[in-house]
């Protein structure tokens, strides 16, 4: 009995035969393509398409967007399945593709326990062209899986595309097993390429919070890291949503501030943690395995804690609590307390209405409080002030 299981919408009494005869109109289509079996095993034990009657009685068409579009995503699997496995059916099969196909048929029946795709369509019938959307996504996914390779014991992946969806959402399991997107079935989202690969993408870059992976992308390696591992902020859901936006000003914000952290580190330690990153000793995993061992070491001796009242904050770059905090660590930069510890602790509030600073002699611990949506008088004035009595850098 194949492993594959293609679904049309019709009677349960006719579709055990239905489906298989499309199984084999797919699979058989990847042989033809590729002229490997493998592919054809592929489809038929590591992939369930869920569709229409109308969507799947085109998926064997010579000229159709399924085949062309298969025959790429089948060889991504295999390369997948090689990182995973440390065989390549590919290889084992082109040796004698007579004598080793059925061995390779039950290799990729046994990876079924590691990896499978599912393919949920929506509706009776379905794009087969060369730019259809759910073949885009599909393929997209399958470069993703090897562009930005993770490790785990298993990986499922379902994409389930939809008529009234209009953006690309996904979830992914805490221990990164399971991959589960949403995505429209007739009109193109915006930056849907990003989406599909981002879950893969963010996870192998180590960045699980997607305010500091988006910080990673629109800056750098560095910034990420300050923020990951020396910035802690306490906001609401609603808040917290905001902060990935690439559109809004806390992602910008970041940037500026995070660099100051950096330069700050610099000054009082002499790692410049920029350029260790891009040394050209060692390899980019290693220079920014240091880098990360730094910037946790640092912990010790400096940390920013960012609270904003209310499950929701503004997120603009001119959002209050955004630019007290660059003002307060541009002002630590270039005034670096002497205290060989600085906490930070700032704390935006709906009750307060004015800047209160309560800081120790050496700077080594500065809290303050300030308001959360009416500006104060001569607030950056007031937010340096704890600064001023060190020496300018």
């Amino acid at each position: 009995m194949k492993l594959v299981t293609i679904i049309s919408c019709v009677a349960l009494t006719s579709a055990l035969s239905y489906q298989t005869a499309q199984a084999d109109a797919l699979s058989d289509a990847m042989l033809d393509a590729t002229g490997q079996p493998y592919t054809k095993e592929i489809i038929e034990k590591l992939v369930v398409i869920k569709a229409g009657a109308k969507c799947l009685a085109k998926l064997g068409d010579k000229d159709g967007g399924a085949r062309h579009s298969g025959s790429f995503i089948t060889r991504d699997i295999e390369k997948y399945a090689k990182r995973v496995t440390g065989e390549s059916w590919d290889d084992i099969e082109s040796q004698d593709k007579t004598k080793n196909a059925a061995m390779v048929a039950e290799k990729i029946a046994a990876f079924r326990s590691k990896f499978s795709y599912t393919i949920d369509i929506e509706g009776d019938d379905c794009d087969n062209g060369s730019s259809a959307l759910w073949l885009s996504y599909w393929f997209a996914t399958s470069r993703a899986i090897n562009q930005y390779p993770i490790d785990v014991p298993k990986l499922n992946i379902t994409i389930k595309v939809r008529k009234a969806a209009r953006a690309v959402t996904y979830t992914m399991s805490p221990d990164g097993t399971t991959v589960e997107y949403t995505a429209p079935r007739d009109i193109e989202p915006k930056n849907w390429a990003e989406l599909m690969e981002r879950p893969f993408r963010q996870r192998a870059s180590g960045f699980a919070d997607d305010y500091v992976f988006a910080l990673s992308t629109s800056s750098d390696f560095v910034a990420a890291t300050v923020l990951d591992k020396l910035v802690t902020l306490k906001v609401g859901p609603a808040c917290r949503a905001k902060l990935p936006d690439p559109n809004a000003g806390a992602v910008h914000a970041a940037s500026f501030f995070t660099r100051d952290i950096a330069d700050y580190a610099k000054g009082v330690t002499g790692d410049d943690w920029t350029a260790i990153s891009n040394q050209s000793s060692g390899t980019r995993e290693s220079n920014r395995a240091m880098v990360t061992e730094m910037v946790a070491a640092f912990r010790k001796r400096f940390a920013l804690t960012i609270t904003v009242d209310g499950p929701d904050c503004d997120a603009t770059m001119n959002a209050l609590w955004l630019r007290y905090t660059t003002t307060i660590v541009t002002a630590l930069r270039d005034r670096p307390p002497t205290a060989k510890a600085v906490m930070l602790d700032l704390k935006v509030t709906k009750g307060a209405k004015d800047i209160k600073v309560t800081a120790s002699k050496d700077g080594g611990k500065i809290s303050i409080v300030a308001p959360l949506t009416v500006e104060p008088a001569a607030w950056t004035d007031k937010l340096q002030k704890p600064f001023e009595k060190f020496p300018r850098k």
